[in-house]
């Protein structure tokens, strides 16, 4: 199902326009780590992904990528395609059951003065905008 929504999603085109490096002092971000035995992992991600897209966000999206993957160059262009943000981080730990602290690259990103992360088994089924607001200033 997951490979025929995505499928689906190719060849139609979005509502709205894709928000690559708005302005904004806002953004939503996920993480992929990249490592070839999770591509289950990198599906999840493409789903959350669209999923955010089809609401129309107020904000841009990035992912943080592990570095140490560069053996298929289509993953992220894919997401490119999409006008979602890549930003390389090299992992802390060269321990792939470990590649999770790459979260950590979170607080490097000091270009947005709001985040909010998400993980890739996420499906949205509304606008995640209001969870700005509801987090303060």
């Amino acid at each position: 199902l997951v490979e025929e929504f995505l499928a689906r999603q190719e060849t139609t085109s979005s509502e709205c326009s894709p928000r690559k490096t708005s302005a904004s002092s806002k953004r939503y971000v996920f993480l992929f780590s990249g490592t070839e035995r999770n591509w289950r992992y990198l599906k999840a991600l493409q789903l959350a992904v669209s999923t955010l897209q089809l609401t129309c966000p107020a904000y841009g999206i990035t992912v943080i990528w592990n570095a140490e993957d560069v053996a298929n160059p289509e993953k992220i262009a894919w997401f490119e395609r999409r006008g979602v943000d890549i930003r390389r981080a090299a992992p802390t730990t060269y321990d792939p059951d470990r590649y999770h602290r790459l979260k950590l690259h979170l607080w490097e990103l000091a270009d947005f003065e709001q985040l909010m992360f998400y993980d890739s088994d996420m499906i949205f089924l509304g606008r995640p905008d209001e969870a700005f607001q509801d987090c303060g200033q």
